[in-house]
């Protein structure tokens, strides 16, 4: 669960910098979502079996 909870922070942080780096980045709100909804399934899958 550590291991998540690291990768999701890293995850963050990327997302917040990596942008800045890219002046034709187009905003993958879609994506965003997903990974966001993908966390939070794991999380769930995971509290569920134990």
């Amino acid at each position: 669960m550590s291991l998540l909870i690291i990768f999701g922070h890293w995850l963050d942080f990327f997302q917040m910098v990596f942008p800045g780096h890219q002046k034709e980045h187009v905003p993958m709100i879609l994506w965003d979502f997903g990974v966001a909804l993908g966390f939070v399934g794991v999380i769930m899958f995971v509290t569920g079996r134990a």
